[in-house]
């Protein structure tokens, strides 16, 4: 596969996501109308739609009324292009791991839809069901491919068992969301995260979402303990767990299984009980 044009189009589609990550928290369409400037409402030519260019040839501005257009803009472009091109040496542990071409492109929808749930969890502690859903139904068909291909019904295991797992983990999760809420008196994690953690199951299966998991818990708890010695966090604040539940599963998914099993080992203590 072409580096160069899969790069190109992960531009183009980093553009895309601009738009999703603008309009959907504004409850608009993300397909019509054409893209305009947000100050001057000047609907914008596909000259000025490049992207990266445009906003390098404009020097960050809008031609019209000379308003400064944010720098988010291109570096989303450009992570969307880095995030495709990772997306080629990914190494994730599912069934269709043979078929390059079919895992390319799952990895590039996964990875779409990882950064525009992490910017939104970032910005609003927002994780929208339309997503969570789609990567959900996106993940049970990826690993029922082997079987439509192979015409092989045995191999319909996984998916049922991504199923399964996917939900029992939204109803053990919304569960302890719940009893912390109780707990604590103020909510502790969100549905969304909940939902989040299913999409996991889906893609990844048990093993998948164990790791997932517990990187989500050592970074994030890392995260908080740099912020309260920096004083940028105080004791109680909330923070975008589903972001670093999304990055946790990218990670995953790019270096695979076997990887953080060796890393995170001594972690995973349940795996040595003899009930297990």
């Amino acid at each position: 596969m072409n580096l160069f044009f899969l790069g190109l189009f992960g531009l183009c589609v980093g553009s895309f996501l601009n738009v999703i990550l603008y309009r959907m928290p504004r409850n608009e369409s993300i397909v019509k109308p054409r893209s305009a400037c947000p100050n001057c409402k000047t609907k914008l030519s596909f000259i000025e739609l490049i992207p990266v260019l445009s906003w390098l040839v404009q020097l960050g501005k809008c031609r019209y009324c000379n308003c400064k257009v944010s720098i988010t803009y291109p570096s989303i472009e450009i992570i969307t292009s880095v995030l495709f091109l990772l997306a080629i040496v990914s190494k994730p542990t599912i069934p269709i791991i043979d078929n390059q071409l079919i895992l390319v492109i799952s990895g590039c929808i996964l990875f779409s839809i990882l950064l525009v749930l992490t910017i939104l969890d970032i910005k609003f502690f927002w994780l929208p069901d339309s997503l969570t859903f789609l990567g959900i139904f996106i993940g049970i068909f990826i690993n029922t491919l082997p079987s439509i291909l192979s015409l092989d019904l045995y191999k319909l295991i996984t998916p049922l068992s991504h199923i399964f797992w996917s939900i029992s983990t939204y109803f053990i999760i919304a569960s302890v969301a719940f009893l912390l809420e109780k707990i604590l008196n103020k909510p502790a994690m969100g549905l969304g995260d909940a939902k989040l953690s299913a999409m996991v199951s889906s893609w990844l299966g048990l093993e998948g979402l164990e790791l997932v998991l517990m990187l989500t818990i050592l970074t994030s708890g890392l995260f908080c303990t740099l912020g309260l010695l920096a004083g940028i966090y105080k004791r109680g604040s909330v923070i975008p767990l589903g972001s670093f539940i999304c990055l946790s599963f990218g990670a995953v998914w790019y270096l695979g299984n076997n990887f953080f099993l060796d890393i995170l080992d001594r972690f995973l203590w349940w795996r040595y009980l003899d009930i297990i």
